[in-house]
């Protein structure tokens, strides 16, 4: 089970006050995910790192593959020296080295004992982690002070007996009794907010269930389009074998006959589908990157196995029966007398028949209009995501990220060193025009999620603390960015290295605390306030708002930008705006950073028009799906409309060779049969559009900028619809003009 916190994570301080005093879990744990920098001097990368606490692999049900877990005692900064493997890092870095415990592998600079390796098929949710080391921390993180120092991920196991419910209830009456130690305690209580268990797996897809649902729909229904189809062509090959069917009945083939019959075409039919559905899979599941897979968790490890194999055959089976069955039931409910004294090509088809072809038209047109609708609102909604403003100029601009080791910089003064020549050599690259660093670059996520304790600000009853992201700067930064100017002053160089307490605030934090007052000059403090504190922050500068987790975020939480030496972190980005092709950069920029610091790899380097690409990922590919099931049932829908119509003006040869004989214009001809197919896409599309106004407000919590109920997409939709039944229906009908009358009385 996962206890997730209202904002953002839990913090060292939940950890703590929570584990062993709930009877409804077994135990308690928790992990933080991070990156570490790993490897030799001159051979080092930046790998993922999970710090956690000594019951975290028992609390998940995860064994070691070889060696120990953590222990208890390894939880402080001074005995966190040991690290495990995960079973990938083990058999790529030593070779599945049977005598690894004891060795060590260097972390941030730092040789660390291993002490165990995971399981081969271990792994976090998606978080692939190469390391594992202890959630190490002193008294300062973990007392009532630091209990909005979130960013971890607080989970639990429940007892056999127990359940989520009394799990909540037992939480409530501990929170109860810290609350007397929590200032805040009664503004959290005021508010509502309360903690809340909820089951892990089910907690992390939440974001992106309603998504995978939605696609899944999608490919329900372009299979329903796909059967209906297929019906109607076995229906029409059923009628063209009635005659045979009567003959074979009438010399003593029983029903059975005709049911293995038709049964074993339509099954191959579906048994070459589902083989040809299979392959189609297997080559799928390589796209995945290129859709935005990993931006759906669990996504990024799909992979195509036997059981997707035999579950993709089972459904092809499954449709082969489906779409028989039709074709089964009206062979065998011919009459073998009526079949015999009709005429086996010029005659009409059965009433029966041809409303059933009928009906699956229809139900195809209404179906391809609820897809195409489908798409096209997440097209219209990923179109005008793209043309959100960032809140920042992103041409011209390379990032790449940066991960200060533990032994080179313990302390900000190494930072301070390291900063300042990595930022002047960058600077005096030709076409270099600012530079900066940062502990976050926008689209990619949030700073440090913290309460900030404005000086001289009383909230609301029932308000409770906000939760703001807090920055770390240096160099020229907002400059480089192109982050706009409110009010006052950008920091500066000097801001870092002098004691003078300074910050800048973005313009929803501003509003948020000084509506219509000037905020220049007012102070701060990060966090909740104590005796421990020193001199609050001051405000010189207000900067524009910048979409800091995605360009659809619908509303900024605040941010306050401080110099790094105020701010401790361990990963930062640097920025870099040039003249040229930022695309040109990496391998520059990578190569002054490791002049400066032979230890220090600069990773992840990507302009910020492609992290802006990228960050769309999660939008796109959901467009670009529902845009491809939605291309496939237009097409299913105008080949299965075009087949009905052609069948029927075959069926009707003699007919329309009577009615030219007695004087019919071949334009009466043209009309009758185009207006019969156009009878059927618009009764199609008056039920699509039905069933879309109903279904669609489903999608609202996907659109971006615009409402389910968007006129230009429902006239869109139905013009692109009546566009392709008109053509499905026109060539069939010329051709029923261009009948011989004297050929087609011949051929009777």
């Amino acid at each position: 089970m996962k206890l997730p916190s209202a904002v953002s994570g839990a913090s060292l301080t939940n950890y703590h006050e929570r584990r062993g005093k709930i009877p409804a879990f077994s135990s308690i744990a928790e992990i933080q995910e991070l990156t570490s920098v790993i490897g030799e001097t001159g051979a080092t990368s930046i790998e993922k790192l999970g710090r956690v606490t000594p019951e975290f692999f028992d609390t998940i049900g995860v064994k070691p593959f070889m060696g120990r877990a953590f222990k208890e005692s390894e939880l402080t900064y001074q005995t966190d020296n040991e690290v495990m493997l995960s079973y990938e890092a083990w058999k790529d870095w030593y070779g599945s080295d049977p005598n690894i415990l004891g060795k060590s592998v260097r972390s941030d600079g730092i040789p660390r004992t291993i002490v165990g390796v995971l399981p081969p098929s271990f792994q976090f949710l998606d978080f692939h982690a190469l390391v594992y080391m202890p959630l190490s921390s002193e008294d300062g993180e973990r007392n009532v002070g630091a209990r909005h120092n979130l960013g971890k991920i607080l989970i639990g196991r429940l007892t056999d007996q127990s359940t989520i419910a009394e799990a909540e209830s037992e939480l409530a009456a501990l929170d109860a009794t810290i609350a007397p130690s929590f200032p805040e305690a009664r503004v959290v209580a005021d508010s509502g907010c309360h903690t809340v268990v909820a089951p892990l797996h089910a907690d992390y897809v939440a974001r992106v269930r309603p998504m995978l649902l939605l696609l899944q729909a999608g490919a329900a229904l372009l299979l329903v389009i796909g059967c209906a189809n297929l019906i109607n062509l076995l229906l029409i090959r059923s009628s063209d074998r009635a005659r045979e069917f009567a003959i074979r009945q009438a010399l003593g083939a029983t029903s059975g006959h005709l049911l293995r019959d038709t049964m074993t075409e339509a099954l191959m039919l579906a048994a070459i589908g589902g083989l040809l559905g299979v392959g189609a899979g297997l080559a799928g599941t390589r796209l995945l990157a290129t859709l935005g897979a990993d931006r759906i968790p669990f996504a990024s490890e799909a992979s195509f196995d036997w059981r997707f194999a035999i579950v993709s055959i089972a459904g092809a089976v499954g449709s082969g029966i489906a779409i028989g069955a039709p074709v089964v039931w009206l062979s065998l409910r011919s009459r073998i007398v009526a079949t015999l004294h009709s005429e086996s090509r010029t005659s009409t088809a059965g009433r029966s028949t041809q409303k059933l072809r009928n009906g699956f038209i229809v139900a195809q047109v209404a179906l391809a209009f609820v897809l195409l609708m489908g798409a096209s609102l997440l097209g219209l909604s990923l179109k005008h995501a793209m043309e959100v403003n960032p809140g920042f100029v992103s041409d011209h601009v390379v990032t790449g990220r940066l991960s200060l080791t533990w032994k080179g910089y313990h302390d900000l003064p190494s930072f301070g060193r390291f900063f300042d020549r990595v930022l002047e050599r960058t600077q005096a690259l030709p076409g270099v025009k600012r530079v900066g660093v940062t502990s976050q670059v926008p689209t990619i996520g949030t700073g440090t999620s913290e309460i900030i304790t404005v000086i001289g600000y009383t909230p609301p009853r029932g308000e409770i603390a906000s939760v703001h992201d807090r920055y770390a700067v240096a160099g020229d930064y907002f400059q480089a960015m192109g982050i706009p100017l409110v009010a006052g002053r950008f920091l500066t160089e000097e801001d870092c290295h002098r004691n003078d307490r300074v910050c800048v605030v973005d313009k929803a934090f501003a509003e948020h605390y000084w509506p219509g007052a000037d905020p220049l000059g007012r102070t701060l403090y990060p966090g909740s306030p104590s005796p421990d504190h020193d001199e609050p922050f001051r405000v010189v500068g207000v900067v524009g708002v910048v979409k800091q987790t995605s360009l659809t975020e619908s509303m900024s939480r605040g941010g306050v930008y401080m110099p790094y030496t105020f701010m401790f972190a361990r990963a930062y980005f640097l920025v870099v705006r040039t003249d040229g092709d930022p695309g040109t950069l990496g391998k520059t920029l990578s190569r002054i950073v490791r002049t400066v610091d032979p230890e220090m790899p600069l990773t992840d380097i990507r302009t910020m028009d492609v992290r802006i690409h990228d960050g769309l990922a999660g939008r796109r590919s959901p467009a670009l799906m529902a845009g491809i099931f939605a291309v496939t049932a237009f097409i299913l829908a105008a080949i299965g409309l075009y087949g009905v119509i052609a069948y029927s003006v075959a069926q009707r040869t003699r007919e329309f060779g009577v009615r030219l004989a007695l004087g019919a214009r071949p334009a009466d001809i043209l009309q009758f049969v185009f207006w019969h197919g156009i009878r059927l896409a618009v009764l199609g599309l008056c039920v699509g559009a039905t069933v879309s106004a109903i279904v669609m407000g489903y999608l609202s919590s996907f659109l971006y900028g615009l409402t389910a109920a968007n006129l230009p997409a429902y006239s869109l939709v139905s013009v692109a619809l009546v566009a392709m039944a008109s053509a499905a229906c026109l060539f069939p009908a010329v051709r029923a003009t261009r009948v011989d009358p004297i050929v087609a009385l011949r051929s009777d």
